[in-house]
């Protein structure tokens, strides 16, 4: 009974490195889960840059900072309207 239990444990202690080795290797930046998580997540100030981009020449006035998953931004076109502009905080 004795050469059994040995055989057994040399077996398991044979197999773990492969198990180790296997979950090493595999890749888990995006196995299938959460995909937002897989993402990079934009600076406000790069943000800020994409909302001058779309504000058409609009002055910059604020910011209300991250809102969900965007950054929003104010910002008072010529006629003294202040309009926000969102700006998804993940590419």
């Amino acid at each position: 009974m004795n050469r059994i239990h040995l055989i057994l444990l040399v077996a398991l202690m044979g197999l773990t490195p492969l198990g180790e080795a296997m979950a090493q290797g595999r890749d888990t930046r995006n196995a299938g889960g959460d995909r937002e998580q897989a993402r990079r997540q934009i600076s406000e100030a790069e943000a800020l840059s994409r909302a001058h981009s779309r504000a058409g020449g609009a002055r910059y006035v604020g910011s209300r900072g991250l809102r969900g998953s965007s950054y929003v931004f104010l910002f008072e076109r010529a006629d003294g309207r202040v309009v926000e502009i969102a700006i998804p905080a993940y590419d």
